[in-house]
Order: C-alpha cells, then structure tokens, then sequence
C-alpha cells in the first residue's frame, strides 16, 4: 500500500512537472526556494502598524529586526539597518582612493537591485578602461515604501554628515504615483511619505478595540506566512514542484490576509491621529490632478539631485524603472498575471502617472538632468520576470544591472 502511494506521488510529481515545462514554466528549485525566502521577507515588514518590541526569531526573515522602522527627522521614517550602515560606514573611515563608490536610490525595487542585481553594473563598470583596477563598492540609500523626495532627503542627510560617493544612482517611479494616489484615497498629500507606513508610527501606538483586532489578524496572517516558508525550507520542498505550488498557495491566501489587515489598520489612521498630521498642505483631490502634483515633485526632486551632484562633482543616473501594469512595459505571461495582481489604486496610479513621469523625464533631459527611461527594458523580454506586480526576479535584475552600468558610463568624463 505504501509503496502504491509513493508510486502515486511520483508519477503526480512527474506529470506536474510536464505540465510546467509545457507552459513554459519548468520547475527550478533554486528558484522556488529564493521565492519562499522573498514571501518570507514580505511578511517581515514590521506590520507597518504602530507598535514595538521583538520580532519572532526567524532565519527566514533576512533580518527583520533591522527592516523595522521608526520616525525619523528627515525622511519620515527609517530602519534600523540604517544606524548599522551608518555605523560600519563611520567605522571604515574616508573612503580609499581606489574606491569607486556607487549610492543607489529609490523605494522596493531599488533596495532588491541592491541585493540581488549589482554584479552585472560593477562588471559592466570595471570592464571600462576609466575604472580599471578600481574597487567599485554599492551602498544602499533604498528602502521599501520611499518615493521622492524621501532618497533626495536621505542623501542630504549623509552629505551633511561627510560621505561622498563618486556616483548616485536612482531607480524609482512606481511608487512616486502608486503610493502617491494611495495617500490622495486615504486623504493625504500625495507628496507626504507613505501613510500606511509613515502614518502608523505616527499613530504613537494607541490601539482602540478594533485597531487591536485588525492587529492580532495581521500578526496572524503574518506568522502563517513565516511558518509555511519555513516549513518549506526544513523540508525541502523546492525540490518538488508539486510541494512548492501547494506551499506557494497557502503563502499568497496569507499574504492577502495580511494585506487586507493592513488596508483596514491604516484606514483606521485618520480616527487616530491629528488630522492635519496627515493632510498636509492643500492638494487637489481628483486622480489625475494629484497624480500630477507627484509627478511635479519628482521632477523637481529630479532637478535638485541633480544639482547637489553636480556641485559635489558627483556623477549622477536617475533611471524610470519598469512596471509590470505599464501598458507596453512586457508582454506579460500567465504566471506573472497571476502572482502581479494589483489593487484599483496603484492600477490607476501607474496606467495615468507612468506617461506622466515619461514625458517629464524627456523633458528633464532636454535640460541637461541625466534622465535615463528603463520603463520600456522587458517589452521584448517574453519570459517570467516579475515576481509580483513590480519586482522581478535574478534574470531582471541582470538585464537592469547591466543597462544601468552602460548608462553610467555614458555619464562619466571622456
């Protein structure tokens, strides 16, 4: 009977895997594995609620303990991973001659660019006879949530404390009109830091009856998350495709269990906290228009990164990142449409903003801004590369890395 059953399995296992490979989708377990590690990292995201004290101990969570945030003077908020940076970035002392030091800008995708794509940049760096023998070394100034003029703040923040890098690089977009008209439907100005971030630590921690249910749904979610990812880990199960498309089932239902807990918490934010706290100036509250005003205030954030580089002697990139829900942006497949779902307001935000950010992008080069458009890299790609609706997996993160080490190099002098 027993051996019935294991005969069963395996010819389901095969048979599933004919079935992927059929559809273009071949199962590779190294893959499915990082993918069980990215669900994982997404669950750590500090609940985006306000509250503190100990992270579950997780080897899974990449660090979650320095991915938490608080408020910050500057910026809105920060992780904790910033005072370590800072700190190793103090204790190495000036930066040695032979260093070619790269800061790198923006909110999500930035931050995994960072950990995943910078081999092909510096590759591409080092292989230009200006740079040979040279050290070239990335620091991330990226954090998940940020849009301008957040990164602009940050890097005035580090100027001002001494650092100086021989280039910036800044990846951003999708969140300089997702997030943006996410704050204009929860009544904030699209300019202001990210609410569901920024505005829950805001909230100082005061928790009412419900906002304490939604919160215990939340961790619920959240540690389900973490339990099946590591299950899927202990277990082994990226070597069966059958395990990791049952494993990466119950992980989504979760994630979207979370994600609605956490729409619901931070709808709750204006009961809680000082109105005006969270408004802001006046802004106008049709989509387009405050689309508009973002795309206005990258823009102008734009210009004065831009100057700040130039008056350091600094060389400068700001590249508009692809987004799968660009029309245009890839031909996307079927597994991307289906783990790229995407809510009606950031649809929106990128289907009205990313013309929008196109068109002044253009316009800033005109002026001299080192303006570069990445939104249109993947639209020849028929692959699978986004692993949501806009981070992409190893193989875009190549293709980007390599086409921003060209773009550089375009910037350095002759």
């Amino acid at each position: 009977m027993l051996a019935g059953l294991v005969a069963g399995l395996l010819v389901a296992e095969i048979s599933h895997r004919l079935v992927l490979r059929a559809r273009g989708r071949p199962h590779a377990a190294h893959e499915a594995g990082l993918a069980f590690e990215r669900r994982a990292s997404a669950a750590s995201d500090d609940l985006r609620l306000a509250v503190d004290g100990p992270q579950p101990d997780d080897r899974l969570e990449g660090g979650s303990e320095l991915q938490r945030r608080f408020l910050h003077p500057f910026v809105g908020w920060e992780q904790r991973s910033a005072l370590v940076q800072l700190t190793h970035m103090s204790e190495e002392g000036p930066r040695r001659p032979n260093d070619f030091e790269v800061w790198v800008l923006g909110g999500s995708v930035a931050e995994m660019f960072v950990s995943m794509g910078t081999g092909p940049l510096i590759r591409v760096l080092q292989d230009d006879p200006r740079l040979a023998g040279r050290n070239v070394r990335i620091q991330s100034l990226a954090r998940g949530g940020w849009k301008m003029p957040q990164p602009l703040y940050a890097t005035q923040f580090l100027f001002a404390l001494g650092y100086k890098p021989d280039a910036i690089v800044a990846i951003d977009g999708f969140n300089e009109v997702a997030v943006a008209l996410d704050n204009v439907r929860r009544g904030t100005h699209p300019l202001y830091p990210s609410i569901a971030h920024w505005g829950a630590l805001a909230a100082g921690g005061s928790l009412d009856i419900e906002s304490a249910r939604i919160l215990t749904r939340a961790s619920d979610a959240q540690e389900r998350t973490r339990g099946w990812a590591r299950r899927a880990a202990d277990y082994g199960f990226a070597h069966s495709s059958l395990l990791t498309a049952f494993a990466a089932a119950r992980i989504q239902v979760a994630l979207g269990d979370l994600a609605r807990a956490q729409d619901e918490y931070a709808a709750r934010l204006p009961e809680r906290v000082w109105p005006r706290l969270l408004v802001g100036p006046p802004f106008p509250p049709a989509d387009r228009a405050a689309i508009e005003v973002a795309v206005r205030g990258w823009v102008e954030s734009a210009r004065d990164l831009q100057a700040i580089c130039d008056e350091r002697g600094i060389v400068c990139l700001h590249a508009l990142q692809p987004t799968l829900h660009d029309p245009g942006a890839k031909r996307a497949t079927p597994q991307e449409l289906q783990v790229g779902a995407i809510g009606e307001t950031w649809r929106t935000g990128v289907e009205i903003g990313y013309p929008l950010l196109r068109e002044a992008g253009a316009s800033l080069a005109s002026e001299g801004v080192a303006f570069a458009d990445a939104s249109r890299l993947f639209a020849e790609v028929d692959d699978t590369l986004y692993i949501d609706a806009c981070h992409f997996d190893w193989e875009g993160q190549k293709i980007l890395g390599a086409w921003l080490g060209e773009r550089l190099l375009e910037r350095l002098p002759k």
